[in-house]
């Protein structure tokens, strides 16, 4: 997998055939396929918890919750207080993040009323806070520590 704009980590890899790996996701607890995605969502999980001081038991990985009459699947969520306070977007590095990974992140959106919102390719971060009562996004440098959530 190709390096990405966040530190590297420990990744716990095996191969499971001639052409494709498993990642072992710490939250989820299982082997995934390792996919592009795969790779920036671990990354994420592993800096959310290092960096930003979240604990793993407060974050949840491909959550699902329906729009309409079809299902969704949220990347990642980190909680506070039984809150979501962040939602992030992942997307492999060779996807550029632009309006239709906005679009995407909203609609996840509406159902989380996350505090924060940050898209991401591994490569780019764009991180935004959201005023829950007029729905606006602003964007921010960089996404605050866990404990001035």
């Amino acid at each position: 997998m190709e390096p990405l704009n966040l530190p590297h980590y420990p990744v716990k890899v095996k191969k499971r055939s001639e052409k494709h790996f498993d990642i072992f996701d710490v939250i989820r607890r299982k082997w995934f396929q390792l996919t592009p995605e795969e790779w920036v969502r671990q990354h994420w999980i592993h800096h959310l918890q290092t960096h930003y001081g979240v604990p793993q038991g407060l974050i949840s990985c491909e959550t699902g919750h329906r729009h309409g009459a079809r299902s969704k699947r949220t990347d990642l969520l980190a909680w506070k207080n039984g809150k979501v306070l962040l939602l992030i977007e992942c997307k492999a590095p060779n996807i550029s993040i632009g309006e239709k990974t906005l679009d995407q992140a909203l609609v996840y959106q509406k159902e989380h009323q996350a505090h924060y919102l940050l898209l991401t390719n591994g490569k780019d971060h764009f991180c935004f806070q959201t005023d829950l009562n007029s729905g606006q996004l602003s964007p921010i440098s960089k996404l605050p520590f866990f404990d001035s959530w």
